[in-house]
């Protein structure tokens, strides 16, 4: 496979190795992401996927190889990388001791927005109602720890998403919302890297099989 040179894209793993306890998991990973863009990273349980999306999200060090964002190596502009990225992973990330709207006003805040009509619109797109927003998010369904986490889709304005199988536990109905917003963020020329499971039915949606290398 060509890889661009790092200038050429938004972000690119060059030759990206991983190994573990001796055992090399993947090896000579090159991919791209750029402006408008949506990648599903495909392939079986265990193949790589989440560890490769924590290479890229900078949460482990490639035993070989470099991430570059903007033609810069990823070590040498976190700040700026990790400020225009959001990630969100298999956990829903929320505390389970404050309610969904307490949770993503914090999560709001952290992208420079503190209008809370956002955070209420947020989760009610995302099918959060009112009284689930109140209530302790120890008390909600996975399903509704999901659309809590899913409901800053709505309103980052995060140049690259990462989305670790963010359509686990959700409904049919949650799984459209998704796909709403990952289509209203490819209008805006933003970048989404998606883990899933289930078919990507967005276009163009480019598939990239980590099973070739694997070893």
């Amino acid at each position: 496979m060509v890889c661009p040179l790092p200038n050429d894209c938004l972000l690119l793993a060059n030759d990206i190795a991983f190994g573990r306890d001796d055992a090399i998991i993947f090896k000579g990973v090159n991919l791209s992401l750029d402006e408008g863009e949506l990648i599903h990273i495909t392939g079986p349980n265990g193949c790589g996927k989440t560890t490769l999306i924590r290479i890229l999200t900078t949460l482990l060090s490639p035993t070989q190889g470099a991430v570059f964002y903007r033609g810069q190596l990823v070590n040498k502009s976190r700040y700026q990388y990790l400020s225009d990225l959001l990630y969100i992973g298999h956990k829903a990330g929320v505390k389970a001791s404050l309610n969904a709207q307490e949770n993503l006003s914090w999560m709001a805040k952290a992208d420079g927005l503190a209008d809370n009509k956002i955070v209420l619109d947020a989760l009610g797109i995302m099918g959060i109602d009112c009284e689930s927003a109140l209530s302790p998010c120890r008390n909600l369904s996975a399903g509704q720890l999901r659309r809590v986490a899913l409901s800053r889709l709505v309103f980052t304005e995060k140049k690259i998403w990462i989305l670790d199988e963010p359509m686990a536990t959700l409904d049919t109905a949650g799984i459209e919302k998704v796909n709403e917003c990952i289509a209203n963020h490819l209008k805006r020329k933003g970048a989404v890297l998606i883990t899933s499971h289930q078919d990507i039915e967005l276009e163009p949606a480019r598939k990239f099989d980590l099973t070739e290398w694997c070893l």
